[in-house]
């Protein structure tokens, strides 16, 4: 009888031992450069539509030569603010902005000026995100009409250069003999509630 209580309690032991193990395992603090895993992952898919600038992200020549999205006139830049609202206690952790865009006219070579020349950018306070943007159509010559879509997946660096979380915006602009078909972006978010 004697025995078995001690093989009893010998395995109590060892449960709780092995409890405090992992129960210490679980408050020692994240490695260094291991990925923290986010408790609440969220997503949110904002469409532009309509039209929607915030001019401090642009200079004056665009918000003085511009058209909506889906505007067929040449010579004229088209930018579009996307805007959120925030839920707290969340960081934006990446961001993928994917703007569909068509030639109004045909494009000759990156430096003539028609639809060959026109360049995208995302832009904040007036200033060009760097690494970011270029030639909307890289290869030349092409008939108007060519539809091409880019996709710009944002960096953490990027994304705090933007101040996303913060602002809630984000800016982008195409010129000037092409425009934009179809624009989203998509916010992943962790959350800690």
């Amino acid at each position: 009888m004697k025995i078995r209580t001690l093989f009893k309690l010998a395995a109590v032991g060892s449960l709780l031992a092995a409890g405090s193990v992992m129960a210490q395992d679980a408050s020692r603090p994240q490695e260094p450069g291991r990925p923290m895993l986010c408790p609440h992952p969220t997503g949110e898919t904002l469409v532009a539509s309509g039209s929607s600038l915030f001019a401090g992200d642009v200079n004056a020549t665009v918000t003085s030569n511009m058209t909506g999205l889906a505007s067929p006139v040449l010579n004229k830049h088209h930018p579009y603010t996307f805007r959120w609202k925030s839920p707290a206690c969340c960081k934006i952790m990446g961001a993928t902005l994917t703007i569909t865009l068509k030639a109004i006219s045909a494009g000759t070579s990156n430096t003539s000026s028609d639809a060959g020349n026109d360049m995208i950018g995302i832009y904040h306070n007036g200033a060009g995100l760097p690494g970011v943007g270029g030639y909307i159509f890289p290869n030349s010559p092409f008939p108007a009409g060519t539809t091409v879509t880019r996709t710009f997946n944002l960096t953490p660096a990027q994304i705090a250069t933007l101040n996303l979380d913060g602002d809630n915006r984000l800016t982008f602009n195409t010129q000037d003999d092409t425009m934009v078909t179809s624009a989203k972006l998509v916010l992943n978010r962790c959350c800690i509630k």
